[in-house]
């Protein structure tokens, strides 16, 4: 009875002007029908040739929203494609507002570090002109995170390159009201190695020469407010790459 219903419905769809014939037809009738995700996954499944096949599973899964970890059983017998099905739907758990569950879903992929960094990454830029105790709140849904056990940092520091993106001063001090600031203030010494790092590779003896807290600018402007952090990273990148001598101990 189920198999002739299909058969009559198949037959109506090609009344209605839908070319199912070939494996052109059916991937595009997966994505183009209307009547919902079980008529989209009919017509993948009836793809021939497997690398299609997969593009038109992994095409139904983003355009129907999917959220559902049996979807990517499709895959069983690939374990690459498996841990690729995941990785997106992890994504999509974020965008639906399940950032516990994108975690736990890019623990089971092989590509766990990358699939966390990506969720680590997509929440710090949603969340960078928040207050920092907003953020840090987003960024406690990672403790559990295994496969980043670094995400404080790698938030921070994502936050930070957009805020100096956007034409703001890096202040060192917001890190100073985060319950647990050390992530934080370690995200600004390693920006600040990192862009100092950029700017040298480029123009080295510019760089040396230039003026302490202002060697790395944009407009006409430093792109960090001197501070402690700032200052220590500043004197560790130029004695290593300028040669200068560490400067004196302050005096108590």
């Amino acid at each position: 009875m189920r198999a002739a219903g299909l058969l009559l419905w198949a037959w109506g769809l090609a009344g209605c002007g839908f070319a199912l014939q070939g494996d052109a037809g059916l991937y595009g009738y997966a994505l183009t029908d209307a009547g919902g995700f079980q008529r989209s996954a009919w017509a993948c499944r009836r793809v021939a040739d497997a690398g299609t096949r997969s593009d038109c599973w992994l095409a139904i899964l983003e355009r129907w929203q999917r959220l559902e970890d049996e979807d990517c059983d499709f895959f069983s017998d690939d374990g690459r494609l498996q841990d690729e099905c995941r990785f997106q739907l992890a994504e999509r758990r974020l965008d639906a507002g399940d950032l516990v569950g994108a975690v736990a879903t890019c623990e089971q992929t092989r590509f766990r570090r990358p699939c966390s960094w990506h969720l680590v990454r997509d929440v710090a830029l949603q969340t960078w002109q928040a207050p920092m105790a907003e953020a840090d709140l987003r960024l406690r849904d990672f403790a559990g995170a295994l496969a980043i056990p670094d995400a404080g940092k790698q938030f921070w520091t994502v936050r930070f390159r957009e805020v100096i993106g956007h034409g703001q001063i890096l202040d060192e001090s917001a890190c100073a009201g985060l319950p647990d600031p050390m992530a934080c203030r370690d995200a600004v010494y390693h920006l600040v190695l990192d862009m100092l790092a950029e700017r040298g590779r480029l123009q080295p003896e510019a760089t040396c020469a230039a003026d302490f807290g202002r060697r790395v600018v944009l407009k006409d402007q430093g792109v960090w407010l001197r501070g402690p952090i700032t200052e220590a990273a500043e004197h560790h990148w130029e004695q290593r790459f300028c040669g200068l001598p560490p400067p004196p101990p302050k005096q108590p």
